[in-house]
């Protein structure tokens, strides 16, 4: 009908009134998107990245035990 969709910007919005940035990883079978505080420094961004990294595994394991 020619109405466009306000989500994209209702997103961007969201995100800058909070602070937050995302960017996307992509791999063979999958691309994520992730959300950081600006102003983040790589260090703690690669510590963050890689405990949700660890906590993933550590729930599909257990899915697939079931």
């Amino acid at each position: 009908m020619g109405a466009t969709s306000a989500l994209p910007k209702i997103i961007t919005t969201g995100f800058r009134s909070v602070h937050l940035i995302y960017f996307f990883t992509a791999g063979a079978d999958e691309v994520k998107c992730w959300q950081i505080r600006k102003q983040t420094k790589a260090p703690q961004v690669s510590i963050c990245l890689r405990t949700r990294f660890l906590d993933m595994e550590l729930v599909r394991e257990q899915t697939q035990k079931c």
